[in-house]
């Protein structure tokens, strides 16, 4: 079972694994998540992270999840941004600094 509570995140399928980033609720997370289905393994990610957003698009080069776009809600106002990240799920340094949730 997921260790994450997120409304409407973004998710992308890497060949291996879901990798999911933000969402929505009645905060904006700036985390994500990778879950494996051949080990049933979640794995949070988090790090140097884009601001929390809903609303964002999220697409697979290939080699990373990139995220960009979306926006968030501070009442009585909602604020659309023009800001993204990448997270790359193969450069061994990254996936060092995600920690694993069970």
């Amino acid at each position: 079972m997921s260790p994450f509570v997120h409304l409407n995140p973004k998710a992308v399928w890497s060949g291996r694994e879901m990798i999911f980033w933000g969402g929505s609720g009645p905060i904006y997370p700036n985390v994500g998540g990778r879950y494996e289905p051949i080990n049933d393994v979640w794995v949070s990610i988090g790090g140097d992270a884009p601001m929390g957003r809903g609303g964002h698009t999220a697409v697979w080069t290939d080699t990373e999840m990139i995220v960009w776009g979306g926006g968030y809600a501070q009442e009585p106002s909602y604020y659309y941004l023009n800001t993204g990240g990448r997270y790359c799920a193969f450069l061994p340094r990254i996936r060092e600094h995600a920690s694993t949730d069970l």
